[in-house]
């Protein structure tokens, strides 16, 4: 009998271990969100060119359309942060604010109440919230924060609250411009070798960028090429190229070196004029490249912010989903803790009888 005890409680100490951690829902009124909170953890530390993307389920228990919105509430920051972190939420890759890095923080923060879609009637559809910072910030915003929480509901109804941020960024100093790029063909066709200097600061990777003309931004980019002084581009067609390179850290990129220009006569075979070369995408430096998905159109409109608490709202475990006479009953633990006993049962059962 002692082994079978024994025996159960180790089954019982691994099943309770085992229990997946349950998403976290919140529920006013007609809405129900599925989501992680805090969205935006204390631990990301924001460097120019982050992008940061959290998703949240919105489900419409009511039988009825309903218009969701947005809105941020107990805002807060240093060193103007918020302007310089882009807001954007999109359903599906479809933008339903900010398109193309067009809003800030600090102007979604202005904006008030924010109506962003209808939801159907007893449907769920799932958000994306992307935030990102601005890949021109300077060394100014280092040790900056923006603080903020979201109230999401739907207009006419009490909202829930989320906690949403801690925005902070790093301290590490920023790299120190690379010494002088130069640039030469080869050693194969459509190649390129470039080197430059090695800059001063703490620095963690290379950012090199090119394009077919000497205007500013690039077009393509490969942001990161190791640690590396010395880069060989491969796969270019004929024609003129001109290059730029920095350096970059865990919290913000140095200022570029270049642009050095180089000819090439003789392209690398099947290459075509015009397309990034292997290892390099258009618009890494954030030249505009706009989102095909359609965009639409918002209507905006300002409400004083609610500081107190939602109403009714209420934190549940996803696993607590079923309801009786308005009690919350935990499936889960019940039917996983009890199938481990029954096995329990039966492993003891058959060991007992080999002795």
């Amino acid at each position: 009998m002692n082994k079978i005890i024994y025996i159960l409680i180790l089954l019982f100490l691994f099943g309770v271990s085992a229990l997946p951690v349950a998403a976290v829902t919140k529920q006013s009124g007609s809405i129900k969100l599925t989501l992680d909170e805090p969205l935006y953890a204390s631990t990301i530390a924001w460097y120019p060119g982050l992008v940061v993307s959290k998703t949240i389920t919105v489900n419409n228990t009511s039988g009825d359309k309903k218009e969701l919105s947005f809105q941020a509430i107990n805002t807060s920051q240093t060193g103007a942060m918020a302007g310089v972190l882009y807001f954007n939420v999109q359903q599906n890759s479809t933008n339903l604010y900010g398109a193309s890095n067009s809003k800030t923080l600090q102007n979604f923060w202005d904006a008030g109440e924010v109506k962003m879609l209808d939801v159907s009637g007893s449907s769920t559809t799932t958000l994306t919230i992307n935030i990102a910072m601005n890949e021109t910030a300077g060394n100014e915003y280092q040790g900056k924060q923006a603080l903020f929480d979201l109230n999401i509901g739907f207009v006419g109804e009490a909202p829930v609250t989320v906690t949403s941020s801690s925005n902070n960024t790093c301290g590490d100093s920023k790299p120190s411009v690379p010494g002088t790029l130069t640039g030469a063909v080869g050693p194969e066709d459509g190649q390129v070798t470039l080197s430059w200097g090695k800059p001063t600061g703490n620095f963690t990777y290379f950012l090199l960028a090119y394009s077919d003309s000497s205007s500013f931004p690039p077009k393509w980019g490969n942001p990161n090429i190791g640690k590396d002084v010395v880069y060989v581009v491969s796969g270019l067609g004929t024609g003129d190229y001109y290059f730029w390179v920095r350096a970059g850290n865990g919290c913000m990129p140095g200022d570029f070196v270049g642009p050095t220009a180089v000819t090439i006569s003789s392209g690398a075979p099947g290459s075509i004029v015009g397309q990034p070369a292997s290892g390099f995408a258009p618009g890494v430096l954030g030249e505009t490249t706009e989102n095909e998905a359609p965009n639409l159109v918002l209507k905006e409109t300002k409400k004083e912010n609610n500081k107190g608490e939602v109403r009714g709202s209420e934190i549940k475990d996803i696993f607590n989903d079923f309801e009786e006479d308005g009690k919350s009953f935990n499936w889960v633990s019940p039917l996983t803790i009890g199938g481990l006993i029954l096995l329990g049962i039966i492993l003891g059962y058959f060991y007992l009888r080999k002795d």
